[in-house]
């Protein structure tokens, strides 16, 4: 992103880079939830990004199953 956008300061380049990565996620819906979350930086967006596809992962394998979903567990 430095090289790219060199008069950008870092704010502003962590803003434009969560852009292009929630576009490249290819799913409005789930991206729709990242930005919810107003993540401030990449990093965050990412960590944020994938929590929830665990989340949704761990649902989705609880509602096949017929299985409770585990409490506390983190993936």
């Amino acid at each position: 992103m430095a090289l790219a956008h060199p008069t950008l300061n870092a704010e502003q380049r962590d803003a434009v880079a969560i852009d292009h990565f929630l576009d490249a996620l290819n799913d409005a819906e789930f991206a729709l939830k990242v930005r919810q979350r107003a993540p401030a930086s990449l990093v965050n967006a990412l960590r944020v990004a994938l929590q929830l596809e665990a989340w949704y992962r761990d649902a989705n394998a609880n509602s096949t199953t017929g299985q409770p979903g585990r409490r506390g567990s983190t993936a």
